[in-house]
């Protein structure tokens, strides 16, 4: 059992460079309309310009990109746990730092379980600030 458990590890392990390395797209650019829709499972990243690497905002999974990354622009998302634990003082501006400075970055995933252990995997590991 635990080499089974070291082996599927290492395997998740390997995601973690492929993720890092895809382009970043930044929300000022109006990216969301050009993400992915329904029926691609997708591992994402939101990041910030000035940060580290390995600095992470949020990590999560999604079938449809494109509607989640609109909801955490929302009121409801990203935007809302940014005011909830004090970085800023307004959703508007936490919406206005996430549109002028952050990014996304994926990685399709074709298994739902794949892609719900590398989301747990990668929170682990990239330990991101607004994840619940």
């Amino acid at each position: 059992m635990k080499m089974v458990v070291n082996k599927r590890i290492s395997i998740l392990k390997r995601w973690i460079p492929h993720l890092l390395s895809r382009p970043k797209l930044y929300f000022a650019r109006d990216i969301v309309a050009s993400l992915p829709k329904k029926g691609k499972g997708t591992i994402y990243r939101i990041g910030e310009k000035y940060s580290s690497k390995w600095c992470s905002l949020y990590v999560g999974e999604a079938g449809d990109l494109q509607r989640r990354v609109y909801g955490h622009l929302s009121k409801s998302g990203l935007v809302k746990k940014m005011v909830k634990t004090g970085a800023f003082k307004s959703e508007r501006s936490a919406k206005r730092h996430v549109e002028n400075y952050c990014f996304i970055q994926y990685v399709f995933v074709k298994n739902k379980a794949d892609r719900v252990l590398l989301e747990h995997f990668l929170i682990s590991v990239l330990n991101p600030k607004f994840n619940d």
